[in-house]
């Protein structure tokens, strides 16, 4: 998920699809959570990203892809929640670490973080 300064949160999960919540919204459903700043350049730009983002389904394909390298991750049409964020993150203008990826894991998201 991603958490904007002024506690909106917007996550994916299946069946739901990118929604928008409140932080305590989102910490009643996940109350382990655990928080990490990261700057963008352009906080503006992830943002909107994000919110043009919502209502889109779970990606379920996803799983596949990790495991067959096939599936580009940056199509905008469905998202896997680690996808998602890595997205907005380069919508704000984070640079990533690797560009040519297939998918998008949890732990791909974090280092780049």
């Amino acid at each position: 998920a991603i958490m904007f300064d002024d506690d909106t949160v917007i996550d994916v999960t299946k069946p739901t699809g990118v929604r928008q919540l409140t932080k305590q919204q989102f910490l009643t459903r996940y109350p382990n959570s655990d928080f990490h700043y990261v700057e963008v350049p352009d906080e503006d730009k992830a943002r909107k990203f994000a919110l043009e983002q919502l209502n889109k389904p779970y990606d379920m394909t996803a799983i596949f892809g990790i495991v067959f390298q096939n599936r580009r991750w940056q199509d905008d049409d469905k998202w896997f929640c680690s996808e998602l964020v890595e997205a907005v993150l380069v919508a704000g203008g984070k640079i990533r670490f690797r560009t040519v990826v297939s998918s998008i894991l949890p732990r791909e998201t974090y280092a780049a973080i």
